[in-house]
């Protein structure tokens, strides 16, 4: 059971292949209402990037930036502060724990699984553009573990 403050960002990154740190980076700024577009700050890539967000994951962001001021960090703890890797990495190790996972599961396996799941719905360059990676790790990382799954499945 993952600390209620936590499930938001969680969730997100189960919606977006994102980094943990660029997720937990995003304010309210970054996030326009209005056009539904995400725009993702200069992270491993090197520069900015803008996402179009569907339906559920739009829902989401509006959700959780909701009065708050363009400054202030669109998922944040219970007390407001914002999140930093020690606070979700402990939170998240002791939900793993309690759900009896693998020691190995972190935030950042929520990154790979959901590259994963868009490899059958998206173009690889869609999916690396919206990852900030390339469509050769795209390709090397992400399509064999797909048809691999999908074999066994």
């Amino acid at each position: 059971n993952v600390q209620a403050d936590l499930r938001p960002m969680l969730e997100a990154l189960c919606l977006l292949p994102l980094r943990p740190g660029a997720m937990a980076k995003l304010t309210v700024a970054n996030f326009n209402k209005q056009q539904g577009v995400l725009t993702i700050g200069k992270d491993k890539v090197g520069r900015d990037r803008k996402i179009k967000l569907p339906g559920g994951t739009l829902a989401l962001f509006k959700q959780n930036s909701e009065d708050k001021l363009p400054g202030a960090h669109i998922f944040t703890r219970a007390d407001g502060k914002a999140w930093d890797k020690d606070t979700w990495k402990n939170l998240f190790r002791a939900a793993t724990e309690q759900a009896d996972l693998t020691n190995r599961a972190t935030t950042y396996s929520l990154r790979h699984s959901t590259i994963t799941d868009l490899v059958p719905h998206l173009d690889l360059l869609t999916i690396a553009q919206i990852s900030g990676t390339s469509v050769q790790m795209i390709q090397k990382h992400y399509v064999s573990i797909y048809v691999i799954l999908s074999y066994q499945g």
